[in-house]
């Protein structure tokens, strides 16, 4: 299996902090986010090569950064062309860009490269090889503002998403998705129809619940959740978490 790391955004909200530096290279517990995200990809014998998308700005940044990492031999680095926001893709755009160039025939992983996942890869693997059709990792969450702003999935007894919903006003669950899915194959034709009719081509999410009515999705039930980078607040407070974690 193949793995597309989105990495593409210019971290506008953590800015200044990036202005020079992509979030996905931002240090947390002395290590880049971006290699904290590898190790749990590598830890899949499963995953064949991580293709990491990122925007022409940060090209050169990702190239530097490639020749001291540890998996340097599994990684494949492409740009979007963009070189300011109003040029980008969105994450759709990025991951059809990728699927297309790459000619992909076979089912992909697709992760956003500013999280840390604190669960590990093997148990939504086992999970995805028993499904036919596509996967989201969920979590379980009581945070009311996080299902507010997040992707929220209804999940029937036997893991069928049956619900989709970006942003509810009044959220049907307390499962939280996470930015971790797996992609069947036969799903990767759908990434253009979905662009050509216009829908959102910046929000994974989005993509998928516009995409659970045409093909089968299920929800990986998570034993753990993530971190996310969004702003110099929540940065600090994750850097903070880890800081305690290395003492204790």
């Amino acid at each position: 299996m193949q793995a597309v790391v989105l990495a593409a955004g210019f971290g506008e909200r953590l800015h200044p902090l990036t202005r020079k530096v992509p979030k996905a290279l931002l240090e947390v517990g002395g290590k880049p986010v971006i290699d904290r995200l590898l190790d749990f990809l590598r830890a899949s014998p499963l995953i064949d090569t991580i293709h990491i998308r990122t925007n022409a700005s940060y090209y050169s940044i990702f190239k530097d950064w490639l020749k001291g990492c540890d998996h340097m031999g599994s990684v494949e680095l492409s740009s979007n062309r963009a070189y300011v926001p109003e040029e980008r893709l969105g994450a759709i755009g990025d991951i059809e860009d990728v699927c297309s160039r790459k000619r992909f025939r076979e089912d992909i992983m697709v992760v956003a490269g500013d999280n840390i996942f604190n669960f590990p890869v093997a148990p939504f693997m086992d999970f995805c090889a028993g499904k036919e059709g596509d996967v989201v990792a969920v979590m379980e969450s009581t945070d009311r503002r996080a299902l507010k702003f997040g992707g929220v999935v209804v999940v029937t007894s036997d893991d069928r998403v049956i619900d989709f919903e970006e942003k509810p006003k009044k959220p049907k669950s307390r499962f939280l998705a996470l930015p971790l899915y797996r992609l069947s194959a036969e799903s990767i034709p759908f990434l253009n129809r979905y662009l050509v009719e216009g829908n959102d081509p910046d929000r994974i999410g989005a993509f998928f619940a516009w995409s659970y009515r045409r093909r089968p999705l299920f929800a990986f039930k998570a034993d753990g959740g993530r971190y996310h980078l969004t702003d110099v607040t929540s940065y600090r407070k994750i850097c903070s978490s880890f800081e305690k974690d290395l003492r204790a």
